[in-house]
């Protein structure tokens, strides 16, 4: 009786082993394009900007595969160089106006919006198409407003200032005035994910603050603004994400001028490489850009973790 048990208690092993397979197999042929996309177009790329990175590579050895490497001396020339330090600092105050400019706006913008009336819905669509704009598009038009003839200093000639004010080529006012294009793209895309929040809040609560006697301030405060915590710090890593890696308006705009005034580290990577021909340093700074963007995005997934068990 026990061999005959031990028997039927084995034979259904080979059977569950044979559905697995037939159950995986469909998977593996949806998942393995995919698989393969990121492989080439991501994860290979990435290997060889590292491998780039810590390598001698001009305009004679692109081509050539066989690259002299020379360890962190590419970066060692950036932390001794001014112009990589000038970079550095220009990207985090960049970073820094686009992301308090868009979600304060942004916030703004959800609150004015928050009633689905019909000019509000216009609005909303307008707020959608600002949005879909293509960077070369947006840059261009407000190049035009902002040059020393456009319609940005001409309103300020009726307030009787004539000097006009050279909004892209002082080197005092260029990054900011790129920060502010960018921070006006990254307007409605905040305003859209914050409006969404706020349709998210139940009206009872806030029906609830009004019994009780509570200012529109203090509603914000005490009751709309904590529940929009999640949304707000979910926004902010994304947008930070979004100008640190931006390089179509300065690169339209300013061109990273007057002089080095508004180069961040994107568009010194550009510089670097494509226009004097030092891909390794190119490299070495689109790996250091890159290593930021990285902590950022860990801490986004650290946080959308959080919020999950909450």
């Amino acid at each position: 009786m026990t061999e005959i048990v031990l028997e039927r208690g084995a034979s259904p092993r080979p059977k569950r082993r044979h559905r697995a397979r037939r159950r995986k197999g469909p998977g593996v042929a949806f998942v393995l394009p995919a698989a393969v996309f990121v492989t080439v177009f991501g994860i290979y790329p990435l290997v060889e900007l590292v491998r780039m990175s810590a390598s001698t590579v001009g305009f004679a050895n692109i081509l050539d595969n066989r690259w002299p490497f020379v360890g962190f001396d590419n970066f060692s020339t950036l932390f001794d160089s001014p112009t990589f330090s000038e970079a550095l600092t220009n990207t985090l105050i960049f970073v820094t106006l686009v992301v308090s400019i868009s979600v304060v706006g942004g916030m703004a913008a959800a609150l004015a919006l928050r009633a689905a009336t019909l000019p509000r819905r216009l609005t909303l669509a307008l707020l959608v198409f600002v949005w879909t704009l293509p960077p070369v598009v947006s840059g261009s038009v407000w190049r035009f407003l902002f040059s020393s003839e456009g319609v940005v200093n001409e309103a300020i000639s009726r307030t009787h200032i004539h000097e006009p004010v050279f909004w892209l080529s002082d080197p005092s006012l260029s990054l900011y005035s790129v920060a502010f294009v960018n921070a006006w793209a990254a307007l409605p895309f905040a305003a859209l994910v914050l409006r969404a929040g706020l349709m998210g809040i139940p009206p009872q609560t806030l029906e609830a603050a009004a019994v009780d006697g509570a200012s529109g301030w203090r509603t914000f405060w005490y009751v709309t603004l904590p529940q929009l915590r999640p949304v707000i710090l979910v926004l902010i890593v994304l947008i930070t994400v979004y100008a640190f890696r931006s390089f179509d308006f300065i690169f339209i705009m300013t061109l990273g001028g007057p002089g080095t005034s508004s180069t961040t580290l994107p568009y010194l990577a550009y510089q670097e490489a494509f226009t004097l021909g030092f891909f390794d340093l190119g490299a070495a700074v689109a790996v250091i850009a890159g290593l930021f963007v990285a902590v950022t995005a860990a801490f986004y997934v650290r946080l959308t973790r959080r919020e999950a068990h909450a």
